[in-house]
């Protein structure tokens, strides 16, 4: 049974997905743009009216597309940041550093 698997025109590896993931990628978000501009003509109130389950389609374009581009995904901290971290610094100490620095040149300039 595992011989007839392998010989499958139709089968598809990890390293095949991996390699056609950015075409793939492009592909969607083509198909997905033309789907939105369908939607936006629909949901134009001059043209006819606009129908709600176009506005529906709409809103579910602009979400895939959205987590294509991975929109609702924290940005991952700066460099200068982790480094922060890993280096044991107290950040606390360090604002309050800055503070009393900027304190201080804020009285000498009042003075």
């Amino acid at each position: 049974m595992s011989e007839e698997l392998s010989h499958d025109p139709l089968s598809l590896d990890d390293e095949q997905v991996q390699a056609a993931a950015p075409r793939v990628r492009a592909l969607t978000l083509q198909r997905l743009e033309l789907i939105w501009r369908q939607a936006e003509l629909n949901l134009d109130s001059e043209a006819g009216g606009a129908d709600p389950r176009w506005a529906e389609i709409g809103l579910r374009v602009l979400r895939e597309e959205s987590r294509m581009y991975r929109l609702d995904k924290t940005p991952p901290p700066k460099e200068e940041e982790e480094d922060l971290y890993t280096q044991g610094v107290d950040r606390k100490a360090l604002v309050l550093e800055q503070l009393e620095t900027l304190a201080s040149s804020l009285r000498d300039e009042a003075s």
